[in-house]
């Protein structure tokens, strides 16, 4: 199990997640978080250029034993030579993390590639990065799955990341978890707790989400009836599929990891198996903004 963990960074460079309470870590809690994560046997660790100071801080810190995955952020297609601007984003990033080379690079704004116009100019800008040697793999990162069927040259990706967790299921249920598989892609998934939200209690739960009352009561009250915490639920379901080869968890203390840890070893396979959702206001984040 903690072979598919990738510790995630977005908290380490700003304020991230509907539920934290408690702001960045400092430099030293990264120090024992990422100590801790080595010492676990975790070997993953996923970051972003658009990620506030998370790449310098890794590279204050060293993780040249570590494999990490970044994102390129939104190109600006109409103004730059793509291939140029992203090899030199990556490089950029390389340097401030202090490693060679990343395990895996990935589009971050996937809807770029959905102009046909620029499709393949991205592409094959991705690729470069491999020919350069400065990542083993290359792929991009996307919000709703049912959207890979647009893409022309999928099999061609080493890499997709989406998010996937007990309300947002859209990866299974669109069946692109066993395509990708079947391609050879490395399915990275994030967002297992819905950044926090799927752990707040009832009380602590934005107003806004009232409009999902019902499907909260389902899952407080099964969580209730069959004795097992949200945290718990949370991480039996994103590690049950076999076809899953990554899972992306941010954390803000040596603790939180630690405990995450002990529950992914547990062996508890429990969690509610029809209690999801199809409301992108509510699955995706992007959206929360406008409730």
């Amino acid at each position: 199990m903690t072979s598919k963990i990738s510790l995630g960074t977005a908290q380490f460079g700003m304020d991230y997640g509907i539920a934290n309470d408690k702001g960045k870590p400092s430099l030293d809690k990264v120090k024992s978080i990422l100590k801790k994560a080595k010492n676990l046997g975790v070997k993953n660790i996923d970051t972003a250029s658009v990620y506030g100071a998370s790449e310098s801080i890794l590279g204050q810190i060293g993780v040249s034993d570590f494999n990490l995955t970044t994102k390129i952020p939104s190109i600006p297609i109409e103004s730059v030579d793509i291939i140029a601007y992203v090899n030199n984003i990556i490089e950029e990033s390389l340097n401030k993390i202090k490693i060679k080379e990343f395990h895996g690079v990935l589009l971050h704004d996937s809807e770029q590639l959905f102009n046909k116009e620029v499709e393949s100019d991205i592409h094959n800008a991705l690729i470069s990065l491999k020919d350069n040697g400065l990542t083993k793999k290359v792929g991009i990162s996307i919000y709703d799955p049912n959207k890979l069927s647009q893409l022309n040259s999928i099999e061609s990706y080493d890499i997709v990341q989406c998010p996937y967790n007990l309300f947002d299921r859209r990866l299974e249920s669109s069946n692109w978890m066993e395509k990708l598989n079947d391609y050879g892609i490395e399915i990275q998934i994030r967002s297992i707790f819905l950044q926090g939200l799927l752990l707040m209690e009832k009380h602590k739960r934005p107003t806004k989400f009232k409009k999902w009352n019902d499907l909260w009561d389902d899952l407080d009250n099964w969580l209730k009836k069959n004795n097992i915490s949200a945290v718990d639920a949370c991480l039996n379901f994103s590690f049950e599929s076999k076809y899953i080869d990554s899972v992306v968890l941010g954390v803000d203390s040596e603790e939180q990891l630690n405990e995450i840890f002990n529950k992914i070893n547990n062996e508890n396979k429990a969690y509610p198996k029809n209690i999801f959702s199809n409301d992108i206001n509510l699955i995706n984040p992007v959206n929360w903004s406008s409730l």
